[in-house]
């Protein structure tokens, strides 16, 4: 598990890395979640692009604030 927030400043798209890589393929990529951490800010970010080693975050509009991201990892029994 891994958490950590990106900064915008006025962009829609952000990428950012994982601080350590999550397990290769053939094992699944982990699952991202995102919340924006100003209430009073109407922006929805969304996460997708997510690999092993990050992920892309866009928001709905030009946004200046932080977005917090969380990734897991599960492993899947066979």
């Amino acid at each position: 598990m891994e958490i950590g927030e990106v900064d915008f400043n006025g962009e829609t798209y952000k990428s950012f890395s994982f601080d350590m890589p999550f397990p290769p393929p053939p094992e699944n990529p982990p699952v991202v979640t995102v919340a924006s951490l100003d209430p009073n800010e109407a922006v929805n970010p969304s996460v997708f692009n997510v690999s092993y080693t990050g992920a892309d975050i866009s928001v709905t509009n030009p946004y200046r604030g932080k977005v917090m991201w969380h990734a897991i990892w599960i492993e899947c029994p066979e």
